[in-house]
């Protein structure tokens, strides 16, 4: 077994921090995603998101904005959203953005061993990894959570459909 993958193995030397640890594997998740639909992600500087923006997907003819949060909380059968407390300087910001904003939750398991696995088959590496998005620049003054519904499950058609919806934006419709 290799002493990376040994049980009780964390380090956590580079990341020390767990909240750092799941926000670097948030977007590097995200990441995954774009990069299999073909779309740039334009990541800022990690602790630069001051306005509540991680980067910018651009589309070739348009871009969108995502804020992207990783957790280990779990949503339950009786209640199956999340909710994300929010910072109103995040949520003015959002409001004055003219290009939609998503904020991208991704749900991870708790220990950080069990975030990616390796299973015996050749060519195979597998996420325990969900996201799920909520469009957030529309939100009303003053909020300070949003819900994001289990229902809008983020894959790589999410960000092809955010595309569409923008520019179906400029001609006056869409809301996605």
């Amino acid at each position: 077994m290799s002493p990376i993958l040994r049980p009780g193995w964390d380090s956590a030397t580079t990341f020390p921090a767990a909240t750092t640890r799941q926000a670097r594997y948030g977007i590097a998740y995200f990441e995954t995603l774009c990069a299999q639909v073909g779309v740039g992600f334009t990541e800022t500087r990690p602790d630069a998101d001051v306005q509540g923006i991680d980067g910018h997907l651009s589309f070739d003819s348009t871009m969108v904005h995502v804020q992207v949060k990783c957790t280990t909380q779990a949503p339950t059968k009786n209640d199956p959203h999340f909710t994300w407390t929010l910072k109103p300087s995040w949520v003015a910001g959002w409001a004055r953005k003219t290009s939609p904003v998503y904020l991208v939750l991704v749900h991870v398991p708790k220990s950080p061993l069990d975030w990616v696995s390796y299973p015996d088959a050749p060519a195979t590496t597998c996420h325990s990894t969900a996201a799920y998005w909520a469009r957030v620049d529309k939100l009303p003054v003053g909020a300070t959570s949003v819900s994001v519904p289990c229902t809008n499950r983020l894959t790589a058609a999410t960000i092809s459909q955010w595309e569409s919806s923008r520019l179906a934006g400029f001609t006056g419709g869409g809301t996605l």
